[in-house]
C-alpha cells in the first residue's frame, strides 16, 4: 500500500481498496473533489481519511460519430470514506465542517448514537443496491409511446418517441425527429426528458 504526502505531511491521493472501516456520510457536500478539500481543511480529520469514494454511475451517450462512456454523481450528496481507525470520535471532528454533514450512526446499548462502519464487502453492497434504485428510478420515469427532449449529447434540443425501453442498461431506442425524417437512435435515458402533452 503506498501513501503520498504533501509538504505539510497530510496524505494525498490515497487509495487502500482492502480498506474495512468504512463511514457514510451525506451532505450538501456533492463532488469527490469538494468533499476532499472538505476534509483536508481540518488535520485532524484528513490524517485519519485513507480514501473517499463518492459513489458514480456511468452510461453509454450516443453521438453521430459513435459513443461515449458517462460517469456522473449518483444520490449526489453521499460519500463513503474510509477511516484508519474506528475509535476517533469521528462524529465530534466532522460537527467541525462549516457545512452540515451527517454520518450514518447506530445506538449504543446506552441509547448513545455512534458511528456505525461497515467493511468493504457491505460497502460495496450499499452502492450496488444504490445503483439497482437509480436504475429502477430512471427506467420507470419513461414508457414507451412517451414523446421525448433530448436534453444532452449531439441530439440536444431534438424531440422524438420512445418506441422501446431497455431497462437493464438502461437505454432506450427513440424515433428521433430530423426535420422531415424519423431516425430510429438509442440513446442513454439519463439523455432524455419526458415531454407532457398539451390538453
Amino acid at each position: 500500500m503506498m501513501k503520498h504526502k504533501t509538504g505539510d505531511d497530510r496524505p494525498q491521493d490515497i487509495v487502500f481498496e482492502e480498506n474495512e472501516n468504512w463511514i457514510i456520510a451525506c451532505g450538501p457536500t456533492k463532488s469527490f473533489e469538494a468533499v476532499k478539500k472538505k476534509l483536508r481543511a481540518h488535520k485532524e480529520i484528513w490524517e485519519q481519511v485513507e480514501n473517499i469514494v463518492v459513489p458514480q454511475s456511468r452510461h453509454v451517450r450516443y453521438t453521430r460519430s459513435g459513443s461515449v462512456i458517462i460517469t456522473e454523481t449518483m444520490f449526489p450528496g453521499y460519500f463513503f470514506i474510509a477511516t484508519k481507525s474506528r475509535t476517533v470520535g469521528w462524529q465530534e471532528m466532522v460537527d467541525k465542517i462549516e457545512e452540515i454533514w451527517k454520518m450514518l450512526t447506530i445506538n449504543t446499548e446506552e441509547g448513545e448514537p455512534r458511528v456505525a462502519f461497515v467493511d468493504r464487502k457491505d460497502k460495496d453492497r450499499i452502492l450496488e443496491m444504490m445503483k439497482a434504485v437509480q436504475r429502477e428510478t430512471i427506467t420507470k420515469s419513461f414508457t414507451e409511446g412517451d414523446k421525448v427532449a433530448f436534453t444532452k449529447g449531439s441530439f440536444r434540443g431534438l424531440n422524438g418517441k420512445i418506441i422501446e425501453i431497455n431497462n437493464k442498461r438502461p437505454e432506450a431506442t427513440v424515433d428521433l425527429v430530423m426535420g422531415p425524417k424519423v431516425i430510429p437512435t438509442t440513446v442513454s435515458l439519463y439523455e432524455l426528458e419526458k415531454v407532457e402533452e398539451e390538453d
